[in-house]
């Protein structure tokens, strides 16, 4: 079992269901969204702790959306291109 299987194992005991589990993860995800961007902007280094919490959390709602750990990378590199794709159609446009 991996890492993230385990977490999303002990999340559903924890909470009772997959459903439970689900929603204090977007819950979190809200409050460390928040959390991170007060450290960051109190440049206190615990941002980065915080900021791996959201990774963790992203992951574990992938994997009980059903998506294979092997998939990761390939998602991760098709999201990367996209924003590639974003941030240079939008400096084009800002050259205009």
């Amino acid at each position: 079992m991996s890492r993230v299987d385990e977490i999303n194992r002990l999340a559903r005991a924890l909470h009772g269901s997959d459903m439970a589990a689900t929603t204090y993860t977007f819950r979190s995800l809200a409050e460390h969204v928040d959390e991170v961007r007060g450290l960051w902007d109190g440049k206190n280094e615990h941002w980065k702790a915080e900021t791996m919490d959201i990774l963790i959390h992203a992951l574990t709602l992938l994997r009980r959306g059903g998506v294979e750990e092997k998939e990761y990378e390939v998602l991760m590199n098709e999201r990367l291109a996209r924003f590639k794709e974003k941030i240079s159609a939008a400096n084009a446009k800002n050259r205009e």
